[in-house]
């Protein structure tokens, strides 16, 4: 029953803030989908033409369409259907072909296998990301190339804190708590230069969870698949020493990327 709910409020926050409504081709957008390219472990997008990706948890659908953009064969799957119309309306304004289907990732099963998984900042808001990392990663080919990003626990401490707070102060509800944190002098902390969307992300979604390299490397090992690259790259070998470090360093969110054996 807890899962059900979650996956039920996790899904109306969505369908009533879609995230992450951002310009495909912005340059600060471009620059992430490069760094996903080399995670994958490629020199340049070109390499991408012709490959087929599965954009898994696609949110408003600017990876995917970026991706497509590339000569990419993308299919992007999410469990919301206001998230997905964004998406394809976006897509046919920029006149690429992706294919979107709404499907939760916990029970996806698409009858096919892909050269490339993309799961960037879902599995988290999931009542079980080990259940969606087993279902994603059973969609790769045989040295297929996976790529995940997951909240760091250590380094996302101060935000759970702010937003035990924040629940504690306004309850669940996303308007009370967004009210607060734009409104309120106390607010103006919280706020920075983050927009609308990152806010909403960062505080009112109605659940996430956070993890560590060592999580990653383990559900990596258990279903076949090498890791091949951690970002940030100035990770060190020692699991225990670098997610300390990360909890200094500001980055609430680490990449890792790995082929399937």
């Amino acid at each position: 029953m807890l899962g059900e709910n979650v996956s039920r409020s996790v899904y109306q926050f969505y369908r009533d803030y879609p995230y992450p409504l951002v310009y495909p081709f912005s340059k600060r957008h471009k620059q992430l989908m490069r760094k996903f390219v080399h995670l994958w472990g490629f020199k340049s997008e070109e390499e991408l033409e012709g490959l087929s990706i599965l954009d898994a948890g696609c949110g408003t659908g600017e990876k995917s369409i970026y991706f497509a953009s590339l000569g990419a064969d993308v299919t992007a799957v999410d469990v919301n259907d206001a998230q997905l119309h964004r998406a394809q309306l976006l897509a046919e304004k920029h006149k690429t072909r992706v294919e979107f289907r709404r499907a939760d990732i916990l029970t996806l099963d698409l009858k096919r296998k892909f050269d490339l998984v993309l799961c960037s900042g879902v599995l988290h808001h999931t009542p079980d990301p080990h259940q969606g990392f087993v279902r994603i990663a059973g969609h790769l080919k045989p040295q297929g190339r996976i790529l995940i990003g997951l909240y760091n626990k250590y380094s996302r401490m101060h935000y759970r804190v702010i937003r035990w707070g924040l629940h504690t102060l306004c309850g669940n509800s996303p308007e009370r708590i967004m009210d607060f944190v734009n409104n309120s002098p106390a607010g103006f902390l919280l706020r920075g230069r983050a927009s609308q969307q990152t806010l909403y992300d960062r505080y009112a979604v109605p659940y996430e969870s956070s993890h560590t390299l060592s999580e990653v490397r383990n559900m990596f090992r258990e279903h076949g698949i090498e890791v091949m690259h951690i970002s940030p790259e100035r990770v060190m070998n020692s699991d225990l020493i670098s997610q300390a470090l990360w909890f200094f360093n500001g980055k609430s969110f680490f990449f890792v990327s790995g082929i399937k054996q």
